[in-house]
């Protein structure tokens, strides 16, 4: 007798998955990718100037902000819908779902059968607004890296690297803050020769220890041991002012011979 699990019927095959495909794929057979990048290339020559219409400014969670100009979606399809009507090119941009995932096509096909392929994926936003910006800004750059069309300015190298302004929320605008100027070598400390004279200084003048000590946390604001060469030169000089002048000699005189 054959075991029961002989009589089930086999497992079915999972359907592929079809938005799993490299993020650029080309399809169509030699002869028709090659009409497809000549119609390509036929058409971008034959595209007009795209103006940047649209400006934008972003402040960033620092507070700073940069602007920068770029070409809305509409317009750009509008110059360039007739140069690859022209040459027998089509761009379509369907979205998909894959799981967690949001998929924006971008196909760019030709008459001959060619058809080139790029996938973007992204994880969409809680928000609709949010998920309609995503899906604008993808499409957009997905068109023009497509068609290489200069549609935005590099908001990445000038704009991002020197940010303009921070705003207040009173208003009105203020510099950016300045840059910290680089650290300084650490200071040399006094030499052994620099501390024997300011031991006898300290001696000359009749100064306690504790005097000293204040002495150089009001001039320098560290103790007498935290001193460099240069503050050690200056605290000598200071000293060597409140010694007390040593007291002079009287003249001699040789006695005369009687």
């Amino acid at each position: 007798m054959q075991p029961e699990d002989d009589f089930l019927p086999p497992p079915a095959k999972p359907a592929p998955d079809r938005l799993a495909e490299p993020d650029l794929a080309e399809h169509g057979s030699p002869e028709a990718l090659a009409k497809l990048y000549a119609a390509v290339a036929a058409a971008a020559g034959e595209f007009p100037e795209i103006p940047r219409s649209k400006h934008v400014r972003i402040k960033t969670r620092q507070g700073y902000t940069y602007e920068f100009a770029y070409a809305p979606m509409g317009e750009i399809l509008r110059r360039v819908r007739p140069a690859m009507a022209k040459h027998g090119l089509a761009v379509i941009q369907p979205l998909a779902m894959a799981g967690s995932e949001a998929v924006v096509r971008t196909i760019l096909s030709h008459q001959s059968g060619g058809r080139l392929v790029s996938t973007v994926r992204f994880r969409p936003g809680d928000e609709i607004k949010a998920l309609g910006g995503q899906i604008t800004y993808l499409r957009r750059y997905a068109l023009n890296s497509i068609l290489c069309i200069e549609g935005l300015e590099d908001a990445d190298d000038d704009a991002m690297e020197h940010p303009t302004t921070a705003e207040p929320k009173g208003g009105g605008r203020k510099k950016a803050p300045p840059r910290k100027p680089p650290a300084e070598p650490p200071a040399e400390p006094p030499t052994d020769e620099q501390r024997a004279e300011l031991n006898d200084l300290m001696h000359a003048s009749g100064l306690t220890g504790r005097q000293i000590a204040g002495m150089t946390r009001q001039m320098f604001g560290c103790a007498p041991k935290e001193i460099s060469g240069a503050q050690a030169t200056i605290l000598a000089k200071e000293l060597r002012a409140m010694a007390p002048e040593p007291p002079e000699e009287e003249p001699k005189t040789e006695e005369g011979v009687l």
